[in-house]
């Protein structure tokens, strides 16, 4: 019994990974019904402008980009960026970090909430 518990918890992992998806650079979280940017892709390099997706797709199905939740840690790497597009479809966003080029962000009136964003941007 233990050794089957033990089993399908080293798969928990892996399962949870099933609920990402990397789109332009950006990897979202799939959570419910919706997803959720989180940050950008190591490697990549940003120059310009960072549109953030109004929609992913996940195994078929269509998830709207509700929420950017880009903690200081996960957006670590800026590159460039000079400007953030935000889609319609954001209503939250939760944080974002150290554009040090930054220098226009469009908001849309369906954003509500801004918590704890753009410290250390230009």
């Amino acid at each position: 019994m233990k050794q089957i518990l033990i089993s399908l918890l080293a798969f928990i992992p892996l399962m949870s990974k099933a609920d990402d998806v990397n789109v332009n650079g950006v990897h979202y979280y799939i959570k419910g019904d919706e997803a959720i940017a989180k940050r950008l892709l190591k490697g990549e390099i940003r120059k310009g402008a960072l549109v953030i997706d109004s929609v992913v797709y996940h195994s078929g199905r269509a998830y709207p980009v509700t929420c950017i939740d880009m903690g200081s840690e996960e957006w670590g790497l800026k590159d460039s960026v000079t400007s953030v597009v935000i889609p319609n479809s954001v209503t939250e966003i939760r944080g974002f970090f150290r554009f040090k080029e930054l220098t226009e962000v469009t908001i849309p009136n369906s954003v509500k909430i801004i918590k704890d964003a753009f410290e250390s941007c230009s």
